[in-house]
């Protein structure tokens, strides 16, 4: 019986020693992927010839003036009836 414990027990440290390298193993390649990745990008050097100067502007004013119409509004007798 001591010895089925023994050797379940082995197993089972073997698993998490695999476990454990596997995943550093992992982690490795995929640094080394995104450091790879990094390398591909395109640096490119601008040479300025002349300062930037915005210019803005002026705005026009634009004149409008609306239509309004004249609403036609009938008054209506109210009913009051009293009890």
């Amino acid at each position: 019986m001591k010895q089925s414990k023994i050797y379940y027990h082995s197993i089972s440290v073997k698993m998490k020693h695999t476990r454990y390298i596997f995943s550093v193993v992992l982690l490795v390649a995929l640094s080394a992927t995104g450091a790879k990745a990094q390398d591909t990008l395109a640096t490119r050097n601008v040479t300025v010839q002349r300062e930037y100067k915005p210019v803005i502007q002026d705005a026009g004013k634009i004149s409008f003036s609306p239509n309004i119409l004249e609403l036609k509004v009938e008054k209506i007798e109210a009913e009051v009836h009293r009890f």
